[in-house]
């Protein structure tokens, strides 16, 4: 009797440790600006649950009493460590003002941007096998200084009008409000669509966004939204912006 007791009590304290993997991987990834991911939440609980109901089946032997919630837990952590180091994760940071910006870049060029009333930059890392980096930045204008600026644009940047790849979709588009272009570079075929400098501009709401993202792992678009929303981090600055 008390052979089995201490089986019991053994397994469970197995069990509910496989519950602190995804404790402190929300703890972690909170601490370094990173998107918890469902999955890594997921799968450590559903695995303490397969434990724990073997550790209460009373016709179950001792033996796979002790071992199986050790082998669950070994493999949850086995699961845990590759989908957070080899599978990647996302990094997403929000530095909102002057002084937010400046405790982050040492060298963020706020001069560039003209007489602006507010701006968010927005730090959008994907890990693993494929990489993605972007930064955004979006300022907001008074209508004065927005039409300024956007003649600036005009006058400093130059845009493509026409796909730069043939089969590929128009670099132009417009996404969450913003008319964006694709500014022109000195050797096309080197750096696109590997590294993408986009300009949007918001009539409505006076905004301008600035993207620049890079991925020496694309090949082609397809869909500029798309760059935009899974590729440059858009869905997670949609969010941010509509708190």
């Amino acid at each position: 009797m008390m052979k089995k007791s201490r089986t019991f009590i053994f397994g469970l304290v197995i069990s509910f440790l496989i519950l602190v993997i995804p404790v402190i991987y929300v703890i972690y990834s909170k601490m370094n600006s990173h998107v918890v991911s469902d999955v890594m939440i997921l799968i450590p609980i559903i695995a303490f649950g397969v434990s724990v109901v073997i550790v209460l089946i009373r016709r179950v032997p001792n033996i796979i009493k002790l071992s199986f919630p050790v082998l669950i837990f070994t493999v949850s952590l086995f699961s845990f460590y590759w989908l957070n180091g080899v599978g990647g994760y996302i990094e997403f940071r929000v530095f909102h003002g002057v002084n937010e910006i400046n405790e982050y870049y040492s060298d963020f060029s706020f001069n560039e941007f003209g007489e602006y009333e507010d701006i968010f930059n927005y730090k959008y890392h994907s890990t693993g096998i494929f990489q993605q980096e972007a930064y955004t930045t979006i300022l907001k204008y008074d209508n004065k200084n927005f039409e300024e600026e956007k003649n600036n644009i005009d006058m400093n940047y130059k845009f493509y009008n026409q796909p730069i790849v043939k089969a590929e979709p128009e670099p132009f588009f417009t996404f969450e409000g913003f008319d964006f272009r694709v500014e022109k570079n000195k050797s096309p075929k080197e750096w696109y669509p590997k590294q993408l400098y986009l300009i949007g501009i918001n009539e409505e709401s006076y905004e301008i966004a600035y993207v620049y993202f890079q991925d020496y792992d694309l090949d082609c678009v397809s869909d500029f939204n798309d760059i935009l929303d899974f590729y440059c981090g858009w869905r997670y600055i949609i969010q941010e912006r509509t708190k």
